[in-house]
Parts: structure tokens; sequence; C-alpha cells
């Protein structure tokens, strides 16, 4: 599920510069948990589980069945958003959608700075010296 949100995600930055010089802009939604029947009825579990996947996907699998009924987003607001994004003159590449999905983001993008900063000097270190 996530590798293939993952994938979408690529493919959509890529389009969008791409398709940025024919006046076409592409943006990525990305939602945190609305309140659908996502996580009801609509969620099919596999029979059987595997114990070593328990804190990962088996963690996804006990907070999505727990999600039901509780997910803070509303599918109208985000409706009524997606349709004035269309009509938007500059349309952001993302749009987060809800506190969840928000929080998400920020994490990573503290993981991914803390990251970069840490491994500065390799990555400097790659290039012809001057």
């Amino acid at each position: 599920y996530n590798l293939t949100k993952f994938a979408v995600e690529g493919v959509s930055e890529a389009l969008a510069d791409e398709l940025k010089p024919l006046g076409i802009r592409v943006t990525i939604i990305e939602p945190g948990p609305f309140r659908t029947d996502f996580a009801g009825r609509s969620a099919d579990f596999a029979e059987n589980e595997i114990a070593d996947y328990a804190a990962t996907a088996g963690k996804t699998r006990e907070n999505l069945r727990g999600y039901q009924g509780t997910q803070k987003g509303d599918p109208l607001r985000a409706v009524r958003v997606m349709m004035e994004l269309v009509d938007h003159p500059n349309p952001p590449l993302r749009l987060l959608m809800g506190a969840l999905a928000l929080m998400r983001y920020r994490t990573k993008a503290k993981a991914w700075a803390a990251d970069v900063d840490a491994w500065e000097a390799v990555t400097l270190g790659t290039d012809f010296p001057d």
C-alpha cells in the first residue's frame, strides 16, 4: 500500500515538471484519515498474520481497525477543497489534508533534514576538488 503511494507520488512529481511548461498543473493530495468506510467494511485483512510484522504492518493494521468512525477528516470538506483547487491559478504540488497528515509530514521532513545534515560532509566529499 505505502509502496504504491510512494510510486504515485514520484510519478506525479515527474509529471509536474514535464507538464508545467504546457500550463498543466499537478497536485498530489496527501490525506490523513478521513471519516469514510475505508477503515470499516472496505478494509480487508489477511487471515494469516505474520508475527515478524507485528511491530510494523501489524501495528498499522491495528491502528486501521481502531480508526473506524473516529477519523478527524471530513470528506465533504476535502472534496470542497479539491474542487476549489481545480480553478486555483497556482495550486501546490502537494496538499496535505488533516492534522495527522501534517504531523506525519513534519516528522518525516525533520528526520530527512537531520539525515542530510549528518551526512553533509560525505555528500560534499563526492565532488571533484576545486
